[in-house]
């Protein structure tokens, strides 16, 4: 779990294994988007946010390139590869914005503060995504991120939490692509 831990993950597997491409699967939760992700949905990134990494002021929200500091991307996010989305579409109920967060939404106020950062197409949030995103960009590798909903970012009394319902649900998409794969 983690940005830091996936990144170099990622990194090492990438430089030992030389993938043609990057997945990353795993479990979010959705953000108060007007027409919110359900549990055990699924959602396809079309990019991942780095929207915890900046500069936080009253009232203001820098992402780090706004704010004048170099960045290993573009803007703040990490795109995925359209090609890649593509052939995943299938396996996906929505497509939109994850956002990529070192702590997640345990208030609704968080919550409403990430879904900015990723609005208007910000459906969810999760750990890792951006940070694989990175490390598969710097190796020219396509990227692309699917997610099965297991709770509501927001108040962690009224998350809703599925985490048996969500990975199960993660489990027959994964049986789905690696059909597809042969």
């Amino acid at each position: 779990m983690g940005k830091s831990n996936a990144a170099g993950a990622a990194a090492r597997a990438i430089a030992l294994d030389a993938p043609s491409r990057v997945l990353n699967l795993g479990i979010c939760g959705a953000l108060p988007h007007p027409q919110p992700l359900q549990i055990r949905e699924s959602v396809l990134a079309s990019r991942c946010v780095l929207a915890d990494e900046g500069i936080a002021t009253d009232g203001l929200w820098l992402p780090l390139a706004k704010a004048g500091f170099p960045s290993a991307i573009d803007g703040d996010a990490i795109s995925t590869s359209d090609s890649f989305n593509h052939s995943l579409t299938p396996f996906a109920d929505r497509v939109g914005a994850i956002a990529t967060v070192s702590t997640c939404s345990g208030n609704d106020e968080r919550a409403r503060e990430i879904f900015g950062r990723c609005a208007p197409d910000g459906l969810a949030e999760a750990m890792e995504g951006a940070a694989i995103g990175i490390a598969a960009q710097r190796s020219g590798i396509p990227f692309a991120e699917l997610r099965v909903v297991s709770n509501r970012a927001g108040h962690r009394d009224s998350q809703g939490w599925d985490l048996k319902g969500a990975l199960a649900r993660l489990e027959a998409i994964a049986a789905g692509l690696a059909r597809q794969e042969s």
